[in-house]
């Protein structure tokens, strides 16, 4: 959201509330409008697999840079589809665990990062408000999609107060990364400007960035596997894609991918279709 300029804290806080209202949806079950229904399991579907894909390529990623052995890149990629499986289908408190601790590592980072001096460097030339809330109604799509597998079986009150309680950390996050990467434009144009950002805080900021980012991967690849259910079909689809590299899929398909999936869950909004959020033959979404 940094490089929208001023226009990003508002698009970050339009992305989480946006979030909240879209995750707190029932989906198009069957009936008279099966077509739709189809159609939308299929758009979630990719969804779920383009994400896992990237997800599980970033693990090998992670683990080649700080591994210092041969194959480290496919022992990371291998063992965190393992542990992200068991996680999906062998505990319901493991991505409760993981989210805790991802929270207090990220929040200790970008308050560390605030402290480190800022940067002359003139702020990248600023975004109009069409071009911030467009990206940030993708971002929201894309989150709140993600999270519907995760949630969709917990009590109507519970989920609601879970998603509201999400997005208030949702958006003090990006409001504070906001605040950190405007105070470092210069990094902005990086791949990563997360990681060069915590190399700046030395050794003990690069692993925990490191960490940071796994934990984050690991979270997000076990709700892609849940939402997939044991299909193995769509398991497969998930290795193919984590062959194309990290980079290449968040590049070319996050936001077009985010911005289905804020359309359709929005048509599935007004539509107010009675029942829960439909769930095939085959446990996917």
């Amino acid at each position: 959201f940094a490089q929208f300029g001023t226009w990003g804290y508002a698009g970050a806080i339009i992305a989480a509330f946006a979030m909240i209202w879209l995750a707190d949806t029932k989906l198009l079950n069957t009936g008279e409008k099966i077509l739709l229904s189809w159609l939308f399991k299929g758009l979630i579907t990719l969804m779920l697999i383009a994400t896992a894909g990237a997800m599980l390529s970033g693990s090998g990623e992670i683990a080649a840079l700080v591994l210092p052995f041969q194959y480290s890149h496919w022992i990371g990629l291998v063992t965190t589809l393992a542990v992200a499986w068991w996680l999906a289908y062998h505990t319901d408190s493991g991505l409760a665990w993981l989210g805790r601790g991802l929270l207090a590592i990220l929040f200790v980072l970008l308050l560390a990062a605030l402290s480190l001096p800022g940067s002359n460097t003139t702020v990248l030339s600023e975004s109009t408000p069409l071009q911030a809330l467009s990206r940030s109604l993708c971002y929201s799509g894309f989150n709140a999609a993600l999270l519907i597998p995760v949630l969709q079986k917990r009590h109507s009150g519970q989920y609601r107060a879970n998603l509201i309680g999400m997005g208030g950390i949702f958006a003090s996050l990006l409001c504070v990364g906001n605040l950190a990467f405007r105070l470092h434009p210069e990094i902005l144009h990086e791949t990563m400007p997360f990681v060069v950002l915590a190399n700046q805080l030395g050794k003990t900021g690069f692993y925990l960035c490191a960490l940071s980012l796994y934990i984050a991967i690991l979270s997000t690849l076990t709700a892609c596997l849940r939402g997939l259910g044991k299909n193995w079909l769509a398991l497969a689809c998930v290795v193919i894609v984590s062959f194309f590299g990290f980079g290449a899929v968040v590049e070319h398909a996050y936001t077009f991918v985010g911005a289905l999936c804020f359309i359709l869950l929005l048509i599935a909004k007004f539509l107010n279709c009675p029942g829960r959020a439909f769930i095939s033959q085959t446990n996917m979404l």
